[in-house]
């Protein structure tokens, strides 16, 4: 019953938070510590080789920023630093203390068990927003988009409805219980929340579920639609934002590149740029970056600071940085593949795609790095299963503690 009851928390943890006092907000935070340390309990001190080095490129990450801080001063606030720490990294370090972990290889048998309750989560929610098209059930947000008010059911914001259903999607795959039916259901509630990212997931998501069969000779050009696509979407969301001097994305991303030559080659440090808490604790780099609409009022106005997920990057953790991140994304996504053929691993890059197109308008794993890296590991787990055909005999991949 507590894993059931911890799963659909994971799942669906943006509705029920706002229905929980403010404290529990830090539940992500507090979870990644109890991890970290339950995994190197666990270990024995016997940690694989491979994965020194990945926690030992979260180490540099976090000197990094550290030494920014120092050096720059843009930043003083210890619980600001400390807050941010956990927010950059937490993606990593959940995804590193659970990967090999064997409360995963039963929390994924036990959402195999929630499948059906889950569609019909999916099909209430596409269901009232069918009706939220004619009329006005308090479901959508108040601005216009295209022709349509973006819905987003009960969760705070649209774009968290696409970012679950997303998830869902790629659970369904990868648990090989997704028929056309609940595809039809899932993308057209994505379509109805009206973000960018979720079109473009729709557009790469149908080309290799649907459309790769039509070019099986040229599988050869795959990758390079798929690049376009993503390049393209990102492409023309970062133009927009440019095209407007007073928008914040457009202030967020020509500040990043400014402190990258003001703080070449280290960045400014944690807690500095681009992210609610910098904005919060009243970061220094305000004082010579202007951001529009940020006039150093309420907690509100600092809300934008936070869609950039780039520029969060670029901007605190500089030319060192970036390579370190590149090292850490890549060998995440080649863990998450491990031990899948081909025909196996398309949930995963699915969830890939979304993380891949998220980042430049949104710090998706500053905000929900503990749910993507958690669902992650849960999908290539069932992929795992679905590879070899016998979830009676599978115990997860080799070496689980």
């Amino acid at each position: 019953m507590l894993e059931s009851v911890f799963l659909l928390f994971i799942l669906f943890q943006n509705i029920i938070s706002r229905f929980l006092p403010s404290i529990f907000s830090y539940w992500d935070e507090l979870a990644c510590i109890i991890f970290l340390i339950i995994y190197f309990a666990k270990s024995n001190g016997r940690i694989r080789k491979s994965e020194s080095y990945y926690f030992l490129a979260i180490l540099s990450v976090i000197v990094l920023g550290l030494i920014g801080n120092l050096v720059f001063r843009y930043q003083l606030s210890i619980s600001a630093i400390g807050r941010d720490i956990l927010g950059t990294v937490k993606f990593f370090v959940v995804f590193i203390s659970l990967y090999r972990h064997r409360l995963m290889d039963k929390l994924t048998k036990r959402l195999v068990d929630l499948i059906p309750l889950i569609k019909g989560f999916c099909l209430i929610v596409f269901c009232l927003g069918v009706v939220s098209i004619f009329k006005d059930i308090g479901m959508n947000q108040e601005e216009v988009r295209g022709f349509l008010y973006p819905y987003m059911f009960i969760y705070s914001h649209p774009t968290y409805l696409t970012t679950g259903l997303i998830c869902i999607l790629c659970i369904l795959n990868a648990a090989d219980r997704l028929s056309k039916v609940d595809d039809i259901i899932i993308l057209s509630t994505i379509v109805l929340a009206m973000r960018t990212k979720g079109f473009a997931f729709i557009a790469v998501y149908v080309f290799l579920k649907y459309g790769s069969h039509w070019v099986k000779k040229l599988q050869i050009i795959y990758w390079p639609i798929i690049g376009i696509i993503v390049f393209f979407v990102a492409r023309s969301k970062l133009l927009l934002y440019t095209s407007f001097s007073n928008s914040p994305r457009e202030s967020l991303y020509r500040g990043a590149f400014e402190l990258v030559k003001k703080c070449f080659p280290i960045g400014s440090g944690f807690a500095t740029f681009a992210s609610h808490i910098s904005g919060k604790y009243l970061s220094k780099v305000y004082n010579f970056i202007y951001i529009a609409g940020m006039r150093g009022g309420g907690d509100a106005e600092f809300i934008d600071l936070g869609d950039a997920g780039l520029a969060y990057y670029i901007g605190q953790f500089g030319v060192i940085g970036i390579i370190l991140f590149a090292y850490l994304f890549y060998k995440t996504f080649r863990m998450s593949i491990l031990n899948l053929d081909q025909k196996s691993w398309w949930p995963v890059l699915y969830m890939w795609i979304l993380v891949l197109i998220s980042i430049p308008t949104e710090s998706i794993l500053v905000n929900n790095g503990f749910e993507i890296a958690f669902i992650l590991i849960i999908v290539h787990k069932l992929c795992y299963i679905c590879k070899t055909s016998d979830q009676k005999k599978y115990v997860g991949n080799d070496a689980t503690f």
